[in-house]
């Protein structure tokens, strides 16, 4: 690739799509340091730009198309990008749910994917997701999105837009849902302990039956998830593959 303006251009579409969409995807995590999430950016946007080149289109005269341009890089890695960070979020939940199930949701710690709070089952699934994304290779399946979405055309209608509403519904519905069943058996569980821990109580009221039943949640809990963590993992690795689909999706609407 000769350096010319040509190929300055492209690398300043390219580094602004990337590195939007790495920073809205959670693959920034919080304690990177900024030089390093610039540095890394510089990298791979100079080993896009020569894959891509031949699709981006020469530079414009206008000033004014040249600020769209930027803008439309910036709207297209912010609508990959939250769709890999709702991915993130419905992991996210279903550890909230856990935690919440077992009296564990007063029990927070800094998450460092996040940057934020969170419980501590939550923070565990959130890192065991970054770590089962990183050794399926599912960035590659990012990266190799983010090479498609130059396929694009630099328009977009108003029965885009609506598409693209439709989409971001139909992800936003699927996560709710499969947030509850990743955390139905520990729910179900819990349910049956506090139906026993009921029964307990009333046949032995001078018992501190909360006492008694906290520890028994939290332990089952563990168990369950323990058992669970190969099915998890699978589950990380199918969900995750669905929300590339839904990125391909968006981009059939785009067009």
């Amino acid at each position: 690739m000769k350096l010319d303006i040509q190929s300055l251009y492209v690398f300043i579409l390219v580094f602004i799509r990337l590195s939007t969409l790495l920073m809205t995807s959670q693959f920034y995590s919080a304690d990177i340091p900024k030089r390093v999430m610039v540095l890394l950016g510089v990298v791979l946007s100079l080993s896009f730009s020569t894959v891509v080149q031949d699709t981006v289109g020469h530079v414009p005269t206008d000033l004014y198309i040249f600020l769209l341009r930027l803008l439309f890089e910036f709207l297209v890695g912010a609508l990959m990008g939250y769709c890999i960070q709702l991915f993130f979020s419905i992991l996210s939940m279903a550890g909230s749910y856990y935690d919440i199930s077992l009296g564990l949701a007063m029990a927070q710690q800094m998450n460092p994917v996040t940057g934020h709070q969170s419980t501590i089952i939550s923070r565990f699934i959130s890192m065991l997701v970054m770590a089962t994304i990183l050794l399926m290779n599912g960035h590659h399946l990012m990266f190799k999105a983010f090479v498609d979405s130059y396929q694009l055309p630099f328009a977009l209608s108003i029965e885009g837009i609506g598409g693209i509403v439709s989409v971001f519904s139909q992800v936003m519905s699927w996560g709710v849902v499969s947030a509850v069943q990743i955390a139905a058996p520990v729910l179900a569980l819990t349910a049956c302990i506090d139906v026993a821990s009921g029964i307990v109580n009333r046949s032995v009221p001078m018992m501190p039956i909360y006492l008694v039943s906290l520890p028994v949640k939290i332990a089952m809990g563990i168990i369950i998830l323990s058992f669970g963590f190969p099915v998890l993992m699978i589950l990380i690795q199918a969900g995750f593959e669905h929300i590339i689909a839904f990125v391909y999706q968006i981009f059939r609407v785009w067009k």
